[in-house]
């Protein structure tokens, strides 16, 4: 049975998906659209399956079949089952009708979802699985008069508030929206998620919106607002999302997304360089780097953190060397991580004045060998004790109640984040990734979070100042 959603929530949905909530809507409930008359995709709320059903009894599958409806799709109302092509969407049985663009469009368009799904645990496959196997079904082909449903549904797929469906179909349809890839690409991501659980987000970056623009739309591991051109409470409860941390607790872990591209500019390889010498280094990413970030590694130490870059266009990065970075020689490393961590980095050496020639010349703690002074790789896993940073494996040692201890980034209200034995507790402005930290479950936390600023090293107070003003100033216009 059909739960129909909040009427406005679901007329007013993302970029080219209108929550569909009943088959009579008229383009009036979309006067405050950014364009009321561009199809638009959505979702109709639907009660969790039988449970005694082989779809409900089997573990979600990891398939999800494209299909471009070739000599047409006959679709049947009834239970949802991807296999026999029956839908609990379809009123009546339905032609559903051949995508009608040329074989590019299609494969770009199958190109492009492999690459959004590509931290997952997913297949996309173009060849029906059959009768034999569980199997999700994104039709990409027809139009909304085919399934009987008004001309501004760009597509529509079942969400359950339960959790992930098992073995359904969703719709996108190609026929109404036109061959612009990313388009379709975006529409085919979002139908498909949600039958996953998903609701529409209001930010443009992630598949879940409504929004245009914003280049190519991925799965985003940050938290956003749920809406469509304005953020709403969620539909299955809460006010945000995670669309990343969702699919990955539906699917698990995939092949995961590409490292950007990364390299120095300057200075040059073998240069001899002075005192705060300037460093700049180029980061390209096809996510985007803005919800990333770009490390400046000196010796195999972080000493500098710039987040990615999302108002200026550029993808270069500057730096400067610290002005209490010993004399010797010196590996200058840019590495540039994505929005889901993964990295890359390019390094040069230079040298600046003499090479050292014993601990003396360095900073305290720090070893020199072979002209370079540096600090051994940390040992520090989460929860062993701390005092700088420097210690831990996470390169984060925050401060809660007078106690430090090597931590993890995480994200307040979202569960399964942290090992046994550790809650996610909330460090908001700290230039935390998730503006929370693991920390040990038995402390209460006590006062809030402070990330530890050790003396000895008076250039990490710096450079995690000027990261917390950056962070919390850009979180704030993020999420306004």
């Amino acid at each position: 049975m059909r739960a129909i959603m909040n009427f406005r929530a679901l007329s007013i949905a993302c970029g080219l998906c209108v929550a569909l909530a009943v088959p009579s809507l008229t383009n009036t409930a979309f006067a405050d659209t950014e364009d009321p008359v561009k199809p638009r995709g959505g979702y109709v709320l639907v009660d969790p399956p039988d449970p005694s059903t082989p779809s409900a009894k089997a573990d979600i599958s990891k398939i999800i079949f494209v299909n471009r409806c070739v000599g047409g799709c006959v679709v049947t109302p009834g239970e949802n089952d991807a296999r026999t092509n029956t839908s609990s969407i379809a009123a009546q049985t339905s032609n559903i009708s051949e995508f009608m663009w040329d074989d590019q469009v299609f494969d770009d368009v199958i190109e492009c979802l492999r690459d959004v799904y590509a931290p997952y645990d997913v297949q996309i496959v173009t060849e029906d699985p059959g009768m034999t196997m569980f199997h999700h079904e994104a039709i990409l082909a027809g139009g909304p008069a085919e399934l009987g449903l008004e001309p501004f549904v760009g597509g529509i797929a079942p969400l359950s508030c339960a959790g992930a469906i098992n073995n359904v179909i969703s719709y996108s349809f190609a026929n109404t929206l036109g061959p612009n890839v990313s388009e379709l690409c975006w529409t085919v991501a979002q139908e498909s998620a949600h039958a996953f659980g998903l609701d529409h987000e209001d930010d443009c970056h992630d598949p879940m919106t409504y929004h245009p623009g914003c280049g190519i739309k991925y799965f985003r591991d940050e938290s956003f607002n749920c809406g469509e051109n304005g953020p709403r409470a969620c539909t299955c409860g809460g006010n945000q999302q995670n669309s990343h941390r969702m699919l990955l607790s539906v699917f698990g872990a995939g092949v995961g997304a590409a490292p950007p591209t990364v390299d120095v500019l300057l200075p040059a390889n073998d240069a001899t360089v002075n005192d705060e010498f300037d460093i700049f280094g180029e980061a390209i990413d096809d996510r985007q780097m803005l919800y990333g970030h770009v490390d400046l590694v000196l010796n195999g130490t972080r000493w500098e953190t710039r987040l990615g870059d999302e108002t200026s266009g550029t993808n270069t990065y500057q730096f400067k060397a610290p002005a209490t970075l010993p004399d010797g020689i010196i590996d200058v490393e840019i590495r540039a991580c994505n929005g889901l961590e993964s990295c890359a980095s390019s390094t040069v050496t230079v040298t600046k004045g003499a090479p050292c020639t014993s601990a003396d010349q360095c900073l305290q703690g720090q070893l020199c060998d072979a002209g370079k002074c540096y600090w051994e790789p940390p040992t520090g896993v989460l929860g062993d004790e701390c005092g700088i940073r420097q210690e831990c494996v996470s390169d984060l040692c925050p401060s809660v109640g007078g106690e430090s201890f090597c931590s993890a980034p995480c994200f307040p209200g979202l569960s399964d984040q942290c090992e046994d034995g550790f809650d996610c507790l909330a460090a908001p402005g700290q230039g935390i990734p998730g503006d929370g930290i693991c920390w040990p479950a038995a402390d209460d936390g006590g006062g809030c979070c402070s990330v530890n600023n050790d003396n000895d090293v008076p250039f990490t107070q710096l450079a995690l100042f000027g990261l917390v003003l950056f962070v919390a100033v850009r979180r704030r216009r993020r999420r306004a």
